[in-house]
């Protein structure tokens, strides 16, 4: 076993980029890593109710489009995308 914790029995992960750090970096045995993906209760969905939609904007005084990206900032993830969602927010706020 590597120097991970040699007390835990099983690993869980959320991402094949941890996987593959605690297997290469820690010595993990990649048979006792277990997938724990994230996820969002079933009662947060889109808003699809226009009427709800503009009350919603309006309770929380949201008169532009944003992005809400919680996360840590790490090479590994995606900022491509993330830059690309703004630069697609810019293009929508110009056209309206």
């Amino acid at each position: 076993m590597g120097i991970g914790a040699p007390f835990e029995a099983r690993y869980h992960r959320v991402s094949d980029f941890v996987m593959r750090e605690l297997v290469e970096k820690l010595g993990v045995n990649s048979s006792k890593i277990r997938v724990a993906y994230h996820g969002v209760a079933s009662h947060y969905v889109p808003m699809t109710d226009p009427s709800g939609l503009e009350r919603l904007r309006a309770k929380h005084e949201m008169t532009r489009t944003y992005i809400l990206f919680v996360e840590s900032f790490h090479l590994n993830k995606n900022r491509l995308t993330l830059l690309e969602a703004f630069e697609r927010c810019k293009i929508m706020e110009a056209a309206c």
